[in-house]
Parts: structure tokens; C-alpha cells; sequence
């Protein structure tokens, strides 16, 4: 939002811009020029921004205060000396100047009390006569006197922007989504940080609630950042750390790293994370811009509400973790004392009576029995894990335990039953195989209590980077519609959320007298 005060005035909306339009019309009165800009370098977007005008287009510069980087004004910044534009004198012949000569234009540069730092541009106009040579040393003289309120501008305009900043880093962290788990809290902090320090060479040291450490980069640096870059970034910044207020230092190993050799002006900005004297994290940057003592303030500000969000989700986890594994002693208890005890009488009672019988009576408790004491072994399995003392048997081979589940539900019925496995066990990681049993398991559960068929397939292959599994049947079918919308159906429930939690799809086909097909897909990193 710009202030207009006359019909040809502008100046932006800061506190000294007002001062900086008046600053202007005292040098426009005493160089006798007609028209004039008063621009400030914004080290933040490496242009200059006007904050007075006088004259020239004020609906442009409400539009976009910033002058191109190409023109005198960048020239006379760069350079450090005044130039003088008219009829008797020529622009210098590196700048692309199409202008008529009817005006007269001088543009010299702003510099700070110690002479050396320029601050600016001044550029002034006449539209009738020309600029004498010695307008250049009478305009320096004329600045020295404003030289104090010019570096008040500027750290103005540095204010102005960072607290813009802030408003929008604050929006960043107040939408952040906590459904989406620890990766994505610490991304939004990422998002904030680079909100303040826009650079696309950043990362996020973050304290995981297991104690561990994580380091989260943007994606455009992800790609090109190896795991063991990681690691040796890792290496560097750990004594950094230990400072508790942002700080910048050496580049130089990190540029190395990164094999960024053309930036040798480039610093690493670290603002650690701390929360009561906890270390949380740290935000790590590469920056060229300048280090204030204003930004300083603002990171360390922004690092307090960072570190305090990490430290809260801390807690929410643990608390979270502790509710879980309450239920987790809960479910083992009642499993232990109500179906497992269930299963344990039932295999006791079918080996009792089995020892009675003879003949094909017997047989058939005998499978009985070996079904009763396959699930007693799976429920113990269930409750040791729900314990936590489940021990991970990573030799688990998918093919047997299918074959033997299939001979436990189909050996006896006559059931034609046909297994194909045409990949390799060992490509599938083990908690995905046992997720592919479990699969399975339902289906062939569902075709023995319901389908009543009397040939089966089982397929697992692999497509590109997908596996698939199909089961199909030639019993009596069912409307799968129907059947996904009743309350009981657990075992279809339970198939769909095992495939959505591997990244899956499943497709059920059936009709009735027809038979059913049940196909899954998901996704493997080979």
C-alpha cells in the first residue's frame, strides 16, 4: 500500500518514507531539477526499491517499486560513481540507454557514513537545460548531510521486510497439519525457515521422539544429496550446534561438498533449536545476503516456536505410545484368557478323542488337531508381539506356509488347488511377506467357508515394479457390493486396509454360479 501526497508524489508505506519524499524535494529545489527517485538496494531481492519519487509514474511504482537491473540506477550501484546523461554526455557504452535527449538526467549514489558503503541511488531530471560536471561533487556534498537518515532507510526497509517475512512464516506454521505425522511437521518448519532465508540450499536437523536425529532437505536438493553427503554435513555442523543463538560462518568444506565452486561468497547460517535448554535441531543455510542483528533476532524467535512445536509433538508421541501399548496388554490379555485358551482346550479335546478312534475317524482328527494346533502356535505368536517379545523369524517361506494352509482347508474336501509363486521369495521383504500371507490366508479362509468350489488358483507375480496376487475359485460367486457394505464382513475389511497400508489396490470380481476372482496390486522397491 503506497501513500500518495500530491498529484506527481509517491512514497512507499514506512515509517521514513515520508522523511525520504521530503529529503527529496529539498535536493530537486536546490539542483533546480524538475523530477527525481530516491531508491534503496534491498539486499533481500538484490534490486533496488524506490521509496521517493517525484514526477516520474507514480501508478507504475504502485504497481512495482523495484527498478530493472539493467538500467543506469544498477550501473551507478554497482560502480560506485555518478553518471551524467544529456545531450553533451553519453551513457557509459556497457549500458543498453535508448532514451531521447531532451532531458538532461544525473544519477549518483548513496552511500553510508563511512563514504565507502553505497546505500542507493539518487537519480534527478530537468527538462530544460543541461547538468553542469560539477552537479556530481555538489550532490555527494548535499548527501553527506543526509548520510545518517540514509542508513536509518535503509535498516527500515530491512525491517519492513523481515517483518513481512514473519507474518508469512507464522501463517506457514500455523497450517500445519499434525495428522501428517513427524516428516510432515518437520517439513512445514523447513517450509517457515525458508520463508524468512530464501535460499534452495537448506536443511532441517531435527531430534526424533526415539531420540535419533534426521536431517529433512527440500526435494530440488534431495535429488542431488547422497546419504553419505548426509552423513558428512552431519559431521560438519555437530559443533555448531552447541551455540544457542543463530550464527554465521566458513563455507568453504560445505561449498566442497556440494561442489558449488563459483560462490565463493557465500556463508552457512545455523539457528539451533532450543526448547527450555533441550536441543531440538537446527536450520542450516546457505545464504549470500547480509546477516543483521534484526534477522538474528527474528530466527531466534522463529527457532523458539520451532523447537517449542518439535518438543510438543515429542510429548504428544510418547503419550500416543504409552495409550498404545496400554491397549496393546489389554487386547493380549483378553486374547490370552478368552481364544487362546478357547484353541488350547479345543486341540486337547480333539487329541483326546482321536486317541479313542480308529480308522478314517481318526484321520480326520488327526488333521483336525494339526489345523487346532497350527492357530494355538499363531495366537502365542500374536501375543508375544502384542507384548513386545515377539521374535522376528525372517526365514519365513512364503510357499510352505501357503501349501500348508491350503492342505489344512482343502486337503480333505477334494478341492483341485493350484499354487504359483514366479518370483523369487527373497525379493519380498519379510514384513511384506508376511503381509502377503496374511492376504492370502483371507482369501483362501473365504473360499473354504463360502465358495464352496471345487478347483482354486493362487498366483503371485511380479509386473515391472509391482506385485501382484490373484486368487480365483469356480464356486457359487457373491455381489460384492452387498457384501463390502455389511457390518460383519471383517475379513474384506481387513484385506482392503492390508493392501491401502502396502500402497495397493484390490479389484473383486465375481457372479453368482460363476466363480470369483480376487486380484491385489502394489508397489516393491526392488
Amino acid at each position: 500500500m503506497e501513500c500518495l501526497l500530491e498529484e506527481e508524489a509517491w512514497c512507499a508505506d514506512f515509517p521514513q518514507s515520508r522523511t525520504a519524499l521530503f529529503v527529496l524535494r529539498e535536493i530537486l529545489r536546490k539542483s533546480c531539477a524538475s523530477s527525481g527517485t530516491l531508491a534503496v538496494f534491498d539486499p533481500f531481492r538484490k534490486k533496488l526499491r524506490v521509496v521517493a519519487a517525484f514526477g516520474l509514474y507514480p501508478k507504475r511504482l504502485r504497481h512495482s517499486p523495484y527498478l530493472p537491473s539493467w538500467g543506469v540506477a544498477a550501473h551507478v550501484l554497482q560502480e560506485g560513481q555518478g553518471v551524467i546523461i544529456d545531450a553533451l554526455h553519453s551513457p557509459p557504452l556497457s549500458l543498453p540507454y535508448r532514451r531521447c535527449r531532451d532531458t538532461s538526467s544525473v544519477c549518483v549514489p548513496l552511500r553510508g557514513g563511512d563514504g565507502k558503503t553505497v546505500l542507493g541511488v539518487l537519480s534527478l531530471n530537468r527538462r530544460e537545460g543541461c547538468f553542469s560536471p560539477e552537479i556530481l561533487l555538489f550532490l555527494e556534498d548535499l548527501l553527506q548531510e543526509f548520510s545518517g537518515f540514509l542508513k536509518e532507510l535503509r535498516g527500515g526497509l530491512e525491517e519492513e521486510h523481515l517483518v513481512r517475512m514473519v507474518q508469512k512464516a507464522s501463517r506457514v506454521l500455523s497450517g500445519c497439519d499434525w495428522t501428517t505425522g513427524f516428516q510432515g511437521l518437520v517439513r512445514t518448519i523447513l517450509r517457515a525457515f525458508q520463508v524468512m532465508v530464501p535460499t534452495k540450499y537448506a536443511a532441517l536437523f531435527a531430534l526424533l521422539p526415539t531420540g535419533k536425529y534426521t536431517i529433512v532437505v527440500p526435494r530440488e536438493l534431495a535429488r542431488v544429496l547422497s546419504s553419505e553427503a548426509r552423513e558428512e554435513l552431519g559431521r560438519i555442523f555437530l559443533p555448531l550446534f552447541r551455540k544457542k543463538h543463530p550464527v554465521v560462518c566458513s563455507a568453504r568444506s560445505v561449498l566442497r561438498l556440494l561442489s558449488l565452486s563459483g560462490q565463493a561468497s557465500w556463508k552457512v547460517l545455523v539457528s539451533p533449536l532450543y526448547w527450555r535448554g533441550c536441543f531440538m535441531g537446527a536450520f542450516v543455510a546457505l545464504v549470500d545476503a547480509p546477516f543483521s542483528r534484526l534477522l538474528g533476532t527474528f530466527l531466534a524467535i522463529l527457532s523458539g516456536v520451532a523447537a517449542g512445536m518439535l518438543q510438543g509433538f515429542a510429548l504428544c508421541e510418547r503419550a500416543r505410545m504409552g495409550i498404545v501399548e496400554q491397549e496393546r496388554l489389554r487386547i493380549a490379555r483378553s486374547l490370552h484368557d478368552g481364544v487362546a485358551q478357547s484353541l488350547a482346550g479345543a486341540e486337547m479335546c480333539c487329541r483326546a478323542l482321536r486317541e479313542m478312534l480308529r480308522g478314517e475317524e481318526a484321520s480326520v482328527l488327526l488333521h483336525l488337531e494339526r489345523f487346532l494346533s497350527s492357530s494355538c502356535r499363531e495366537a502365542r505368536e500374536i501375543l508375544r508381539e502384542l507384548r513386545g517379545e515377539g521374535q522376528e523369524d525372517r526365514s519365513f517361506a512364503l510357499r510352505e506356509a501357503l501349501l500348508e494352509r491350503l492342505d489344512y482347508l482343502f486337503g480333505l474336501q477334494g478341492v483341485h488347488y493350484d499354487l504359483r509363486i514366479s518370483i523369487p521369495e527373497e525379493y519380498l521383504p519379510f514384513p511384506v511377506r508376511k503381509e502377503v500371507f496374511a492376504i492370502l490366508e483371507e482369501c483362501l479362509m473365504n473360499v473354504w467357508k463360502h465358495a464352496g468350489a471345487t478347483a482354486l488358483r493362487v498366483t503371485i507375480g511380479r509386473f515391472r515394479n509391482a506385485v501382484y496376487l490373484v486368487v480365483w475359485d469356480n464356486g457359487k460367486g457373491f455381489c460384492p457390493e452387498q457384501a463390502f457394505l455389511q457390518e460383519r464382513t471383517f475379513g474384506l475389511r481387513g484385506i482392503r486396509e492390508r493392501v491401502a497400508a502396502l500402497g495397493g489396490m484390490v479389484r473383486v470380481r465375481s457372479r453368482s454360479s460363476r466363480g470369483t476372482r480376487i486380484g491385489v496390486v502394489f508397489p516393491v522397491h526392488w
